[in-house]
Order: structure tokens, then sequence, then C-alpha cells
């Protein structure tokens, strides 16, 4: 359904895709605090790119929704690990 909207409405689809990039680049870019690599290893937006289009992938696949929300939880946790140069927090200590 969504690919049948890209062909009749491209130019709305590309304004979501765009305004979605545009709020992922924004909440990185206040993350920098935390994430000191941003901007060094990727730019904010370069970063939300990538984000967007891994997103994108994960929805596709025909797996149980615990297993998609595992795979973003990991997609997550790979980004922070690969935007900050502190070691990650274990939860609890």
């Amino acid at each position: 359904m969504f690919s049948e909207a890209s062909v009749i409405a491209e130019d709305v689809v590309r304004a979501v895709k765009e305004r979605h990039l545009a709020v992922v680049e924004d909440i990185l870019a206040a993350s920098a605090g935390e994430l000191d690599l941003l901007g060094d290893a990727l730019s904010a937006r370069d970063a939300a790119t990538i984000l967007v289009d891994a997103l994108a992938g994960i929805t596709q696949e025909k797996e149980p929704p615990a297993v998609l929300r595992t795979r973003l939880r990991q997609l997550v946790d790979l980004t922070v690990r690969g935007l900050s140069s502190a070691p990650p927090r274990v939860p609890g200590v």
C-alpha cells in the first residue's frame, strides 16, 4: 500500500519522509552531549537517514512484534554505542 501511495502521491510521501528525517535529526542533535561522536563519525542528518532507512527495513519483516521490538532496541543500542565514546551504561549500576 505504501509503495502505491508513493506512486500516486509522490510529493506527499516525500514530504512525510523529509519531516520524519528532520524529527530524528533534531532528536539526535539534541542528544549531542551524550552522542559525542555525532558530527565526527556521522552528521546528525546522515545518522537520521540510516536510522529511518533501517527502520523501514525492520518494519517490512514478517516477524512477531516481540522480534521487531528487539531489533529496534538493538538498532538504538548500536547507534548509541557507535556515536558515543563513553562505555555503555549498565542498567541498575
